[in-house]
């Protein structure tokens, strides 16, 4: 429960991960550390001297993550297959090295204030693990995951207990969070972390908060009025789709039912059927080369209305989603301008209050009011 007011736009939690890797492909493109770009504009890659590897932004970047380094460099030296290229296995032997080197327990006994002015420790997180233990799909990637770290506590030397190694993989499972680079056009998966902070949130189908990414810094965002003694919630899952769906996903992968108001309802005030059949003409029209305006006017309107019902205004979703229905707007030049000047403002205040004007999500906007880009959904 939530032990202070927050007002829309608030920032509860701002965090960086305990652990954290990225993703196959964005290997050599964002920082190893803090996964901000290493392209482009930028003029040095600081690489990991040890086992090259590993690819910086920064020397500040490149000491700060040598806590975790150093302790699987000597393996990434000597030994690089394709295996270690796939994240999850990557960000398990980080945790698991962590874990095992971790003498003076300042790891796990470490305390971490959470929002409700409690404190929480690395083995507070949930493991569920009678759970997956039963569950089939789980326990054959856990055996995949076993039989890789038997070859490397032999062959690198570190002492491999599967009891351990079961517990951090169930821990990561329930707890891991996908870090998101936001986009206009996507949300695109970078990385995966586990923050220990945002670890103790709890989901909602109309959840009060929402997380944006800053590199790896996690941001959790206030997206309506939190009173005091209100619990804090996110969503696990994705929205656009009906509560079966919803807790088909949540029990599937966390072994849970949601019961929030939303689902309690059965959806009532939305119609999925009607939702997808919009987003399908929309997204159809939009990509016309010649676009009826008419059409496509009263399709973007009635899709907000509708994506309204889904989504807190202030979400995250609903923000790059207004992005890009006000691109199609500044390509139709009979646009009512009034209409057209208060979809700008009332678009430009939610990126502003959830993203702030130094995210890309701002700079996408900014290039849409010039017309340098056109989103489609």
């Amino acid at each position: 429960m939530s032990v202070k007011k927050y007002e829309i736009g608030d920032t509860i939690i701002d965090c960086k991960p305990l652990v954290h890797t990225i993703v196959n492909n964005k290997k050599r493109k964002v920082c190893d550390n803090c996964f901000v770009s290493i392209t482009g504009q930028q003029q040095m890659i600081y690489e990991c001297s040890g086992c090259h590897h590993m690819f910086y932004c920064s020397a500040d970047c490149l000491t700060l993550d040598r806590r975790c380094h150093q302790l699987e460099c000597h393996i990434y030296e000597p030994y690089y297959s394709p295996y270690l290229e796939e994240y999850m296995l990557r960000l398990m032997l980080r945790l698991y090295l962590m874990v095992i080197n971790d003498k003076d327990m300042s790891l796990q006994d470490k305390c971490y204030e959470i929002y409700n002015g409690k404190v929480r420790r690395f083995n507070d997180m949930e493991t569920h693990l009678d759970l997956i233990s039963r569950d089939n799909n789980r326990m054959k990637i856990f055996d995949y995951l076993c039989d890789n770290f038997v070859y490397y506590a032999k062959e690198f030397s570190f002492i491999l207990s599967r009891n351990l190694l079961f517990t951090l993989y169930c821990r990561y499972l329930i707890n891991h969070f996908k870090i998101i680079d936001h986009k206009v056009n996507s949300c695109e998966i970078i990385g995966s972390g586990l923050y220990m902070k945002a670890s103790v949130l709890n989901h909602s189908c109309r959840p009060n908060s929402a997380v944006t990414y800053c590199g790896s810094r996690l941001i959790l965002k206030a997206i309506e009025k939190i009173a005091i003694g209100e619990d804090i919630t996110i969503n696990y899952c994705d929205l656009e789709v009906r509560v079966e769906m919803r807790n088909k996903h949540l029990l599937k992968y966390l072994y849970f039912e949601c019961f929030c108001p939303k689902c309690l309802s059965g959806d009532q005030y939305i119609d999925f059927d009607v939702f997808n059949k919009i987003k399908y003409l929309l997204k159809q029209e939009s990509r016309q080369e010649l676009p009826n305006w008419l059409v496509l006017n009263v399709l973007t309107d009635i899709f907000i209305k509708l994506y309204h019902q889904i989504y807190n205004k202030y979400h995250p979703n609903l923000i790059t989603t207004l992005i890009i229905i006000l691109s199609h707007k500044l390509r139709n030049k009979c646009e009512n301008i009034k209409h057209l000047n208060d979809c700008i403002s009332e678009t430009r205040h939610r990126i502003e209050l959830i993203f702030g004007t130094k995210h890309a999500i701002y700079r996408q906007f900014i290039e849409c009011l010039e017309e340098k880009h056109v989103f489609h959904l």
